[in-house]
């Protein structure tokens, strides 16, 4: 068995008796996008049904308002409404870990201020990155359809064009499985980030042939009931994967234990003289007793004292009694 079926076994032992959690969680993931979507897509209503974009602005100015309006509206709710899918990606990694996963998790990330908001940071990094590196992926759509717009078969091109944009944005988002993982662990922010991308190094390749395995699932990501089943499927594997790379690389990059403190050590002779406000050991003024007293019992003890070969006597020194 390779790896990426091993890991696929896995994925699906780990959801046994956790698929509806998972299904649900992706679902309340899916309605916040679709929310977004729809106010984007009212940014085109707005315009109506003239295919002249200048033309309609010119008509009416105050539309061009609105079309900018709605999609600043679309892109901070999908920003404040992130941490939801942050709780999505704790879900299936509680999963992939075999923890035993809660439903209200999703919303963890909204349970106070500070969470919420250095959520909704983290995934803002995750997501300016992802859609930049998106738009770049699709600059060749753009440039098909300057090419091919006169041809027939025009729209087929900048079809296939774009999808390859989009499977390559997907896979760059890819090396954030790392750093989600490691979030929803605990890290905070930036050593999420730090040190999801330091384990990506390498790796990430793992992840895309992993992916690649599941092409015949992501073509059915166009249909809704395959795409609730295909995808917490996909994506507990892929945090199966990075929960074995993360390990391998804290094995491979293990942390430096903290040296002890050097103690000093007292010479013969010497007696150490205890500080009043601060250590013997730190105190700069600290000067070294000469010609000690050699170590007594007290007044109250008795004058000779002998057990197991070792013999104290009052005013004398330590000795052994052979």
């Amino acid at each position: 068995m390779n790896v990426e079926k091993y890991v696929k076994s896995e994925a699906k032992d780990s959801l046994k008796g956790n698929w509806l959690k998972a299904i649900t969680a992706l679902f309340t993931a899916f309605l916040v996008l679709l929310a977004v979507i729809l106010v984007i897509s009212a940014a085109f209503e707005i315009m109506g049904d003239n295919d002249d974009f200048g033309a309609a602005v010119a008509a009416n100015p105050a539309k061009l308002v609105f079309f900018i309006l709605f999609h600043l509206l679309g892109v901070a709710g999908l920003l404040l409404l992130s941490p939801v899918f942050a709780g999505f990606a704790r879900i299936m990694c509680s999963i992939a870990k075999e923890k035993k996963a809660e439903i209200d998790e999703i919303f963890m990330y909204f349970s106070s201020g500070d969470v919420y908001k250095d959520c909704v940071k983290f995934m803002t990094r995750i997501i300016v990155s992802c859609v930049a590196v998106l738009i770049l992926f699709e600059l060749p759509c753009l440039g098909a359809y300057l090419l091919f717009e006169e041809k027939d078969y025009a729209d087929i091109i900048v079809m296939v064009v774009g999808l390859i944009g989009v499977f390559g944005g997907y896979l760059f988002s890819l090396r954030y499985t790392f750093a989600l993982m490691l979030y929803t662990d605990g890290l905070s922010m930036n050593e999420s980030l730090d040190k999801g991308a330091a384990a990506s190094k390498g790796n990430v390749i793992k992840l895309v042939k992993l992916t690649i395995s599941f092409i015949g699932w992501i073509i059915s990501y166009i249909v809704v009931v395959p795409c609730l089943y295909a995808v917490p499927y996909i994506s507990c594997a892929h945090f199966i994967s990075a929960k074995y790379l993360l390990e391998q690389y804290e094995q491979s990059h293990p942390t430096m234990p903290q040296s002890p403190p050097v103690m000093p050590v007292q010479n013969e002779g010497e007696a150490l003289k205890a500080d009043s406000t601060v250590g013997a050991f730190s105190n700069p003024n600290y000067t070294p007793a000469q010609n000690a007293e050699p170590l007594t019992l007290s007044d109250s003890a008795e004058e000779n004292f002998n057990h197991g070969g070792i013999s104290l006597t009052k005013g004398g020194t330590v000795g052994t009694d052979l």
